[in-house]
């Protein structure tokens, strides 16, 4: 580096460290490190799980491939592993009951066979929650490990019994960590581990029972390929090979989502940062115009100028790059220990590479937007230095504006994660920016009207609003940034919650019993009469795969949408009804008349997905039999309503001949809940789900992920109070010379005093105004389009937005023109630009 250049960079150090006197670059440095903070938190918990499903991959799976099925898998794949010398071992999960000394628990069982798991570990307790240590072994046979909860939820000690099924068991272990469980979100069940050996015994593979069978296989990388290279064509449809490199492939999606909807959150500090940057910049560039000039004077050129400032926004950019990624590598920990119970993954230590994105986005944010300012310096005179009134040709600044807002476009697109959402959410933005642009419009259309029936003092703080015009509106769209922030992170996320926990009936079922066999019905419907259930209904399930729709046959692959290809793979519950349920509705065609055969009523949803229209002909494989029916009505189904419903249904006797389970849903008082305990124990197949306890643990986990999202919008609400800040900062100087100018013209301290009071809460109510208006259309956008809630509009919305626009614009905006009033007007208006 050149003695120039490096006496430059000392100079423009010196200069920024002066410029820190002045409030704006304060605030600027903060707003800016806000926003960074909220990005790099998000980014370095993603960081931290891709890094831990890196390095744990083999120890998630149990194994280096992992086969697995919904029906029990052909010997052969066992067989052909064996001979290429690959060790392998098995395991089958399931959902039944457990009883032991307090009652009967759901529980999430896995009998697996000597071996497993082949990577990972297994580690047990003598007592839950106490010391732990490495497992030797699998429990033998008669004997089960039973995780913490389960032990704790039962009153289970080492020692005791625990009944599943037709089988006693013994207690032997309290098994502690379970690495391929590590990072299933959705594993909300207790865990009871048992030898493969006993699971004959327990009676609970049934028909129709939902089992995930699993082959696990581990050995060299050669024997490795050439068994997935065999297996592949091999595989059935519902079957599937997980490798190392898509270990946890659901974790993964989840993952991938949570980061592009939590760093869009993110970026609403950006978007705050970037216009509280364009505005505390274009101050910057008023306030240096006369210095500009006079460095001109004194010999130096345009271009060494620009470099100097450009060396000031640069090192401002990356001041407030450091602040924000250390603040985010701090609140990360926060984060990530409120998403542990979601994600059950032990977090690896993270790495550096989110620093270098917050540094990166501290100084793209800084010059990008410093390069309109920039660009009206260069534009200034040189001979301002004898006459002030001249300025930048302000026509010039129109492609560095265009340039800044395409780094903050490619920001937001980058951060989605995908061009197509990125595009919406740019395209959205800028919609909404025009629309409040107009709506501030037409709110200041009636201000000089108003102004005119006012008396002197009012009117001159309207008239000013009104005279200013674009600068008010560009002033209010930033005030109006910062109220939504407040709005939405409180009474429109309330309201959300609200409107879907309002939205399960109260006499919703809470209890779903399952796997009950045909000879079982009777005698279950009798009992669960007797015990204040008369009107229970249990309805034939059959599971069936569709293997046709018109003819074509159904090809996972062949779906472009991610749901559809799930739906596609896995088997659906059929069942037959001869009315249609009160909480379904037929939407299309007509519900079936008595004596109908090989039909079916399909929901219309699932219909739409996987392209399924009145008139076609649906082929199912069930259980390795035949069913086929033609599509006469489509129903929407209140899935809400928590009773017993159907994807696809047939007429009564459709399922003759087909392997049945019946299934049933109930309410039972939280009281009598104990009595379950005497259904498990006369039929130890049911499956009795507690609906209730399910929904609490779901809503823990909504909660954890609340709150994280929580942390991430208080990033938000912070930058968009410090915007208001700056937005009413941004004019101190115009104001400063305003005042003056009454002041000179004869008006008192007192009739400044409230015609400014006057002009702010003028500019609170149209930013309270502008901000519940659009935090409203967000809350009917999220409740009726996204999560499909009822929507009444919110009165509480909008007082809100109007007391709180009122409130804190009119302190901060007074609090900003501290000292204007008494300054004399003559150095104001000597002073002002």
């Amino acid at each position: 580096m050149t003695g120039a250049r490096l006496n430059d960079l000392r100079l423009a150090l010196r200069l920024l460290v002066r410029e820190w006197r002045g409030g704006e670059v304060r605030i600027l440095l903060a707003v800016v490190a806000l926003a960074v903070a909220s990005l790099t938190a998000v980014a370095f918990v993603a960081d931290r799980v891709r890094l831990s499903l890196a390095q744990e991959a083999d120890a998630l799976l149990a194994a280096d491939l992992v086969l697995s099925g919904d029906r029990p898998l052909d010997p052969a794949f066992q067989a052909e592993a064996r001979r290429r010398g690959l060790a392998v071992a098995r395991s089958a999960t399931f959902l039944s009951m457990a009883q032991g000394p307090s009652g009967a628990v759901l529980a999430g069982i896995k009998a697996a066979s000597p071996g497993y798991p082949l990577r990972g570990r297994l580690r047990v307790a003598d007592a839950p929650y106490g010391p732990d240590r490495p497992a030797t072994g699998l429990p033998g046979p008669g004997r089960a490990w039973v995780d913490a909860r389960l032990a704790t939820e039962l009153r289970l000690r080492v020692g005791d019994t625990v009944r599943l099924g037709a089988r006693d068991l013994a207690v032997t272990a309290i098994l502690s960590h379970e690495s391929e469980r590590s990072g299933n979100f959705m594993a909300l069940a207790p865990r009871l581990l048992v030898a493969e050996a006993d699971l004959a015994g327990t009676g609970l593979v049934q028909e129709g029972s939902r089992i995930a069978w699993r082959l696990f296989v581990a050995g060299p990388p050669e024997a490795l390929a050439g068994f997935r290279a065999w297996a592949t064509p091999r595989l059935g449809r519902g079957q599937k090979l997980e490798g190392l490199a898509d270990a946890r492939p659901e974790l993964r999606q989840v993952l991938d989502k949570a980061e592009r909807y939590l760093g869009l959150a993110a970026l609403l500090a950006v978007v705050l940062a970037a216009a509280a940057a364009q505005m505390i910049l274009r101050r910057y560039a008023q306030r240096h115009f006369d210095q500009f000039a006079l460095l001109r004077c004194f010999g130096a050129s345009r271009a060494r100028l620009i470099r100097l400032y450009l060396a000031q926004f640069a090192g401002l950019g990356l001041a407030a790059g450091l602040l924000g990624g250390v603040a985010g590598f701090l609140v990360q920990w926060g984060l990530a220990a409120l998403l542990a119970d979601v994600l059950r993954l032990d977090l690896a230590a993270p790495s550096w590479r989110p620093f270098g994105l917050g540094l990166g986005a501290g100084l793209l944010i800084v010059v990008a937007f410093g390069l309109p300012a920039m660009r009206r310096l260069a534009e200034v005179p040189a001979l301002r230095v004898l006459r002030r009134d001249l300025g930048p040709a302000r026509s010039r600044q129109v492609l560095a504006q265009l340039l800044a807002l395409a780094v903050l476009a490619g920001l937001l697109v980058w951060q989605a994660g995908d061009l197509r959402l990125g595009a919406i959410v740019v395209g959205g933005l800028v919609a909404a920016g025009l629309a409040a642009g107009l709506a501030i419009r037409a709110l200041l259309a009636p201000l000089a009207w108003l102004a005119h029936r006012l008396p002197p003092a009012p009117r001159l703080g309207l008239l000013a609003l009104r005279r200013r015009g674009w600068e008010t509106t560009l002033q209010v769209m930033a005030l109006s940034l910062g109220l939504l922030a407040l709005l939405l992170l409180t009474l429109v996320r309330g309201d959300l919650l609200a409107a879907w926990r309002d939205k399960i009936p109260a006499d919703a079922p809470n209890r779903f019993a399952i796997n009950i066999q045909p000879d079982q019905v009777a005698p279950i419907r009798a009992w669960l009469a007797g015990h204040g259930v008369p009107d229970a209904e249990l309805y034939p399930m059959v599971r069936g795969r569709l293997t046709a729709i018109a003819g074509r046959p159904v090809a996972p692959e062949a779906f472009p949408e991610e749901r559809a290809r799930h739906l596609a793979e896995r088997e659906f519950n059929l069942s037959a009804l001869a009315a249609l349920p009160a909480d379904n509705v037929v939407s299309a065609g007509r519900w079936w008349q008595a004596g109908a055969r090989n039909v079916f009523s399909v929901e219309e949803g699932i219909a739409k997905t996987l392209g399924i229209r009145l008139g076609d002909r649906l082929d199912f494989d069930a259980g390795g039999l035949p069913l086929s029916g033609v599509v006469t009505s489509l129903r929407k189904v209140e899935w809400d309503s928590f009773r017993v419903n159907f994807f696809v249904v047939g007429p009564p006797g459709s399922l003759a001949g087909l392997p049945a389970s019946y299934i049933t849903a109930f309410r039972l008082a939280p009281a009598r809940a104990t009595v379950l305990a005497e259904l498990v124990a006369a039929w130890p197949n049911v499956t009795v789900i507690d609906v209730d306890a399910v929904m609490t643990e779901m809503r823990t986990l909504m909660d954890r992920i609340s709150l994280a999202v929580q942390v991430v919008f208080l990033f938000s609400l912070a930058v968009g109070l410090l915007v208001m800040v700056a937005a009413l900062y941004a004019r101190r100087d115009e104001r400063a010379r305003e005042i003056g100018v009454w002041r000179a013209l004869g008006a008192s301290a007192h009739t400044v005093r409230i015609a400014l009071a006057t002009e702010f809460a003028a500019l609170g109510l149209l930013s309270g105004a502008v901000a519940a208006g659009a935090a409203s259309a967000l809350a009917w956008l999220l409740a009726e389009r996204v999560f499909e809630l009822p929507h009444a509009a919110d009165p509480a919305v909008w007082l809100a937005g109007l007391a709180v626009g009122l409130a804190l614009v009119l302190a901060v905006g007074l609090a900003a023109s501290r000292g204007l009033v008494a300054a004399p007007p003559m150095a104001a208006l000597r002073d002002a630009d």
